[in-house]
């Protein structure tokens, strides 16, 4: 009799500890993120605006840029993380072969994103560096940058994803301010719509991931 209420005692006690356990793996899980790594390639278009649109319609350039747009996304916790981002612009005059000035940006940026069955949506925001030339010369500046992405599922590791965002850099030089006749320096405002492939790699330590 006192052996089985020792075994009892004992199988008590185990299945305390395994309870616990999961309720602690529950804890914890709510924080694991379900993917390590998120990279998207986008293509798309942007349209500048504000004081830079009115500096190109004046001067006989393109309003709207080719972009292309490399993000690698990095989750710290389960719906946030840091972004690396890698952009691409230019600005086409006529006259200008093959253009008149490329932008190139490099940037760190936060992310906030959600996930549901088939979709998910992330919001961005950030800042780096902004590499131009113009009339060909070379300048770096600051530069800022906030979004919203959608993904729409096709396995489960690729999604098509579109995004929509608003950059707005600086592009301070005295050369350019005679040269284009500018009553102060330039503010290169955009806002772009880009679409292509995103690429999510799974967590291994989340246990829903299977």
């Amino acid at each position: 009799m006192k052996k089985i209420i020792v075994i009892l005692i004992l199988i008590n006690i185990f299945f305390t500890i395994y309870s616990q356990e999961k309720k602690e793996d529950k804890r914890n899980n709510k924080l694991i993120a379900k993917n390590i790594v998120d990279i998207s390639f986008e293509g798309g278009f942007g349209l500048y605006i504000g004081d830079f649109y009115q500096h190109l319609i004046r001067d006989g350039a393109f309003v709207v840029t080719p972009t292309l747009d490399l993000y690698i996304s990095i989750y710290l916790i389960k719906y946030f993380g840091l972004q690396l981002m890698v952009g691409s612009g230019s600005v086409i005059h006529i006259d200008s072969k093959p253009i008149e000035g490329s932008i190139i940006y490099n940037g760190l940026e936060i992310f906030g994103q959600y996930d549901w069955k088939l979709v998910y949506i992330k919001i961005f925001a950030g800042a780096g560096f902004q590499h131009t030339t113009m009339l060909l010369q070379y300048y770096t500046s600051a530069f800022f940058e906030a979004g919203i992405g959608l993904g729409i599922k096709i396995n489960d590791y690729l999604y098509w994803y579109n995004s929509f965002k608003y950059r707005m850099g600086f592009l301070n030089s005295i050369l350019l301010s005679g040269m284009y006749r500018l009553e102060k320096d330039d503010v290169i405002m955009s806002l772009t719509f880009s679409t292509g492939i995103a690429v999510k790699i799974k967590n291994p330590y989340d246990k829903d991931v299977k």
